[in-house]
């Protein structure tokens, strides 16, 4: 019988409007992700980064794509984001080789940005990456069993939705 497939860690890919002014702002966005960082109980290694990614001249953007891409190196993996200013548009990730609660990040968006519209998107990386039983996520945090639905509270003022069918498989299972 083969051992029960472990991912290695979850990969939160967020999608959002928001009506905040600070989109073009770097020192805010410097400050977010620090922030971020210490909400789910992670370290950073370097960084954050934060950049003017403004790309007017680049022919498969639209001629006002202004915003500003940003990443943070983290003991566990990293969490990066790109911002368009006039869609008022963001687009974020959050990968962890260590658990985490999706539900948390979300929140600290809505609160800091008023993020809306929230499309999540849930994956679990290095399913056949080697692990130690002892090394199994913990309850409370994203487990393979939670699908991008799951993630927002049910309210009707923010409702997540996801741009394709969830994948409800579990991935420790046996193949």
């Amino acid at each position: 019988m083969n051992a029960p497939r472990v991912p290695f860690g979850p990969h939160l890919m967020l999608d959002f409007f928001c009506d905040s002014d600070r989109l073009n702002d770097l020192p805010f966005w410097h400050d977010l992700l620090e922030r971020l960082v210490a909400e789910i109980g992670m370290t950073i290694r370097h960084g954050p980064i934060v950049v003017d990614s403004s790309c007017s001249n680049a022919d498969w953007m639209p001629p006002d794509a202004t915003g500003l891409t940003g990443f943070v190196v983290i003991s566990e993996s990293h969490i990066a984001f790109h911002s368009f200013v006039e869609a008022r548009y963001v687009m974020l990730d959050v990968s962890s080789c260590k658990p985490f609660e999706s539900l948390k990040v979300v929140q600290f968006l809505e609160r800091e940005l008023g993020a809306r519209d929230i499309i999540p998107q849930l994956a679990y990386r290095g399913l056949n990456f080697p692990r130690r039983e002892a090394q199994v996520p913990g309850a409370g945090a994203d487990t393979p069993q939670e699908s991008p639905e799951e993630i927002r509270p049910d309210d009707q003022s923010t409702r997540a939705r996801s741009s394709a069918a969830p994948n409800r498989s579990d991935p420790t299972r046996d193949s």
